[in-house]
């Protein structure tokens, strides 16, 4: 996982996606794959809303190249509906339950629109009996 992901480099062997040889040697190659992952240990940013960290590295800018919260919001907002949770985008991080923080991280990994989504426990901490 952390190979795929980038976050280790190979020392050793090839990988192939979709259809080709690949290097991954860095997270950003990763990302460029569209290859995601929801890893374990928590990847936020305490102090960020749910919507900067969900948004964070695809931010949406409008007129004059200036955030377009009212967007972000939105589409954080809709993920977050799709997968059945009620957390307020706008909240920050520190804010949220141990189970609310793992659902921002799966919202950030679908946000991606990955190719190949690699989870690493991604239940954890989350009650799925609900």
């Amino acid at each position: 996982m952390k190979i795929l992901s980038g976050i280790y480099t190979p020392t050793s062997g090839t990988i192939e996606f979709e259809g080709k040889l690949v290097r991954i040697d860095k997270p950003k190659t990763a990302k460029e794959l569209d290859i995601s992952i929801i890893p374990q240990e928590f990847t936020l940013i305490r102090e960020l809303t749910v919507y900067d960290n969900v948004s964070l590295g695809s931010e949406l800018t409008g007129r004059g190249g200036l955030l377009d919260k009212k967007e972000m919001i939105g589409r954080t907002s809709n993920r977050l509906r799709e997968l059945g949770v009620d957390i307020r985008p706008q909240l920050t991080i520190e804010r949220l339950s141990t189970a609310q923080k793992q659902m921002v991280e799966i919202c950030m990994a679908i946000s991606s629109n990955a190719k190949l989504l690699i989870m690493d426990e991604p239940t954890r901490g989350v009650d799925v009996s609900a």
